[in-house]
């Protein structure tokens, strides 16, 4: 239930940021699918919940990091 809330309060600040860096809405909501499936995952990890934001948005850019990076490999084909 905790993870639904924290979902609820940061997946507009998510999206917003992965919009910035793509200008594509549907590519924006991907990655903001993905960076709260790693979060699902790595959630554990986090020692201090008052960090939880940082890096929170840490994994928001390396996803749209990841997801610019293939999409140039897949420009290349």
């Amino acid at each position: 239930m905790k993870f639904k809330k924290l979902v609820h309060h940061y997946k507009n600040l998510v999206y917003n940021q992965a919009w910035y860096f793509t200008g594509n809405s549907d590519d924006a909501a991907d990655i903001t699918q993905d960076v709260f499936l790693k979060a699902f995952q790595k959630i554990s990890g986090i020692k201090e919940t008052a960090k939880f934001r940082g890096w929170l948005f840490s994994v928001t850019l390396n996803r749209i990091r990841d997801f610019q990076r293939k999409k140039r490999f897949r420009s290349l084909f």
